[in-house]
């Protein structure tokens, strides 16, 4: 804590000279202009014209005029929007005077994959608390995972297995209650294990979108917690020609990344684009700050393609991608007997930190994953757009364990997960103020224990058969929006399984779900607005939940499920409001309330279960109702020209209310601020920064209650382990302590003609401090990395 204060006192004397020697605001300009459409010249009425670096934006009069007013000097990013035309990009400088800039926008079918250009036009979209991650914040995150990028907003944390397997975590819930969507298809690769990180190539992004509340009018049940969309850039439309570039060197781990995107417009057959992109990785065990984090290592190879043709009404679209990764499972984490897995909990270090430099050893995970998407847009009309979007992935996962017998090179789980979905969309725009959008979806999914493992699979054979429509109807005038929406789920899923007696066992789920929101986004005055989202959800048990009987190796623990699990109903508010006091100051408020009947989570056994695979704790599937409450905050401030401090807290209580305590594994609260120094020209350089934060996570003080065990209560072989039982137990249910972490980072541009290059330096955990995330599956054995400094150039051409 002492840290904290000292990085205050230091921010604060540096505020306070540089309001000192301000004498005058310089944030009087007027910036003005006309949208209008591109072909037929007419002005566009109620176009969003949007300023990223200030959050802040304007909406056009009824004859498309807009005026922007108290801008300050220096180069800015507008964004141009509406429902019915493609979005427009323009950088600008204001120079000093009041200027003009006009907008010709081209009129297009909007593509559900593109969140921006859909900004207005998406169910659920305009009354719901979102995020996004994209241009420099975003260029700065690269190579990292998915999920550990977007914690760079507020609101949202990560669930880990060891530093490289990383899931997002929106408002406590992760897994199958997030609905991941991969280039505008929902991504399925065996998302429920908490140590299967998504497995897509976060290069093919250019935006990342996350919607915090619930978004199952459109996506489906898995949807319940909210909805991250991974975005590619627009295909090419003139440009013969262009890619981008990008070299990753990470200290810990000694970690390479390469990626390389090449695009561009077939000239001589109007409307045709492609693109093609890839990306290697390859790292080494990590070091934590006193000892090496055995068996962290990772590789990844990835590889995709676009083909896509517009003309006139027509759009259709072939996205293709092969994703491969192989990543160390921290060897601290399997425990061979009851006393070492009791003593690991109270070392000082594990009792594994060998240097393996890049071998990966067992235990380890192989994942394959292909994907191919098909997507046709017709537009009959200029009101109407339909879209077909079909799509088939087979995820093969295999996980391997600490075997004897020569049998380490045989997999414990071998999975072939095949998923066929197909959607129709139908969007119409009724007048110039209401839309309506309807659709049906439908999934088939087979999975399948591939033979020979000579274990009794984690997870049984079964089938899964869902269906879904859903409508929603918005209502968009210059200053508000309401929409509202229901939607129906089917789902049939058949299993198979042999007991331990190697009986065979067969179950029938047929499951029946409903889902309904309404909501509101209000403009009130210039420099205020207002969100207020109310969503129903219900969300049928998983197949693990329900059959899940063995070991999971990834995370180190037998898992069991219940089969008398019924689907959760979620009711879940989200608001926002957000102001900007002045061209200086803005702020922004997001609380939510989530209510679960039927509430399904995982929670530790009392006791831990010898076996003959080692010792490890259990974890069981079970329900309960429960009551997540918590309320996002950012804020900017702008100290002085160029000077920008930036503010974020997040803060979640999570309660069982049938027992009446704390729900388990749920992320602490935390803080950070970050002060930032841009130089928008420096020499022959541009979009120079330097930016330091810090962050203090709480201790997570709210956990569950222990359970009472007794002597009587003990099996046999636990008899003269009371008190270390009693230690055991304390450890599982209780978390770590509180941490402080600083960061620093700086970045330039250097144009280079028609390319740049970008270069960006960061180093986390500054000081090198030793802690643990309770978010994470292994923090019972060992601290997190210690200070890594990373290198990313970024070519552009």
């Amino acid at each position: 804590m002492s840290q904290l204060i000292g990085w205050g006192i230091v921010l604060g004397n540096i505020i306070f000279h540089q309001l000192a020697a301000q004498s005058s605001s310089t944030c009087t300009y007027k910036l003005s202009g006309k949208v209008v459409a591109e072909a037929s010249h007419q002005p566009v009425s109620y176009a969003q014209v949007f300023i990223p670096e200030l959050k802040r934006g304007v909406f056009t009069d009824s004859l498309g005029n807009y005026v922007i007013d108290k801008l300050c000097r220096g180069p800015l990013t507008l964004v141009c929007t509406h429902v019915n035309f493609q979005n427009l990009e323009i950088s600008h400088t204001v120079d000093g005077s009041n200027q003009k800039l006009n907008f010709h926008l081209e009129k297009q079918s909007v593509m559900l994959e593109e969140v921006v250009i859909s900004e207005h036009k998406l169910p659920g979209d305009a009354s719901q608390t979102k995020e996004v991650l994209a241009g420099r914040i975003m260029a700065t995150t690269r190579g990292l995972p998915l999920a550990q990028a977007l914690q760079e907003l507020p609101g949202i944390r990560t669930i880990q297995a060891g530093p490289q397997v990383v899931k997002p975590v929106i408002h406590g819930l992760h897994s199958n209650r997030i609905h991941i969507r991969n280039n505008g298809l929902r991504q399925e690769d065996q998302q429920w294990g908490q140590e299967h990180a998504p497995v897509l190539d976060p290069f093919q992004a250019s935006r990342l979108t996350v919607l915090k509340g619930p978004a199952a009018i459109r996506y489906g049940n898995d949807a319940i917690a909210g909805a991250i969309l991974v975005n590619p850039p627009d295909m090419p439309e003139t440009d013969p020609f262009s890619g981008e570039a990008h070299l990753i060197g990470i200290a810990n781990g000694r970690q390479g990344i390469g990626a390389l995107r090449l695009e561009g417009a077939v000239k001589p057959v109007k409307g045709l684009s492609w693109r093609v992109q890839g990306s290697l990785k390859r790292a080494g065990d990590m070091r934590a700050p006193d000892y090496w984090l055995t068996n962290t290592g990772a590789q990844e190879e990835n590889i995709s393609a676009t083909l896509a043709y517009r003309r006139k009404r027509w759009q259709t679209e072939v996205f293709a991608s092969q994703f491969n990764t192989e990543m160390g499972i921290l060897r601290a984490g399997h425990i061979g007997n009851i006393t070492d897995l009791l003593e690991s909990f109270d070392r000082q270090q594990p009792q594994f930190t060998d240097n393996n430099e890049y071998e990966i050893m067992n235990p380890r995970q192989q994942v394959k994953h292909r994907l191919l998407k098909g997507r046709i847009n017709w537009q009959p009309t200029e009101n109407d757009d339909l879209q077909l979007i079909y799509g088939y992935q087979q995820n093969q996962r295999q996980e391997f364990d600490i075997r004897r017998g020569g049998r380490s090179d045989i997999p414990a789980l071998d999975l072939d997960l095949t998923t066929h979905t197909a959607e129709l969309v139908w969007e119409r725009t009724l007048n110039e103020s209401w839309e309506l959008v309807t659709g049906v979806s439908g999934l088939y999914q087979e999975n399948r224990n591939v033979p020979g493992t000579g274990v009794r699979p984690l997870l049984p054979f079964y089938d899964s058969y869902s269906g879904g429509a859903f409508t929603s109807i918005k209502w968009t005038t210059s200053k508000r929006v309401y929409e509202a929406g229901i939607r129906y789920d089917g789902r049939f899923t058949e299993s198979i399984r042999f007991t331990r007696l190697r009986v065979r066992e067969s179950f029938e789920f047929p499951f029946h779900t409903f889902s309904a929101s309404i909501g509101g986004w209000w403009k009130l005055g210039d420099n205020m607005n207002v969100r207020s989202h109310l969503g129903l959800a219900m969300r049928p048990p998983h197949v693990n939940e329900l059959l899940s009987e063995g070991l999971h190796h990834g995370v180190a623990r037998l898992e069991e499920g219940d089969t008398t699990l019924v689907p959760e109903t979620g009711i879940k508010w989200t608001g926002e409001w957000s102001i900007r006091l002045n061209q200086n100051f803005s702020f922004s408020a997001a609380p939510y309330l989530h209510y679960f009947q039927n509430f399904i989570f995982i929670t530790p056994d009392p006791l831990p279960r010898v076996t003959i695979r080692g010792t490890f704790p259990v974890y069981n599937y079970t329900q309960t109702d429960a009551l997540l409450a918590g309320v996002d905050l950012s804020g900017t401030w702008s100290i002085v020209q160029n000077w920008e401090l930036e503010g974020q807290a997040s803060f979640l209580r999570a309660r069982d209310l049938t027992k009446e305590q704390f729900l388990i594994g749920m992320p602490a609260d935390r803080i950070s601020a970050t002060l930032r120094r841009e130089f928008p020209k420096l020499g022959n350089l541009k979009q120079t920064f330097v930016q330091i934060r810090g962050q203090y996570v709480f201790e997570q003080i709210r956990t569950p209650d222990l359970p009472t065990i007794t002597p009587e209560t003990l099996p046999e072989v636990y008899q003269t382990q009371l008190d270390q039982l009693r230690a055991y137990q304390a450890t599982v249910f209780g978390a770590p302590n509180a941490y402080t972490l600083v960061q620093a980072e700086a970045g330039t541009t250097l144009p280079m003609g028609t390319s740049e290059l970008q270069f960006t330096v960061s180093c986390t955990n500054l000081l090198n401090t030793s802690y643990r995330e309770y978010m994470n599956a292994f923090w019972l054995y060992a601290d997190e990395p210690g200070r890594n400094v990373s290198l990313r150039i970024r070519w552009t051409f």
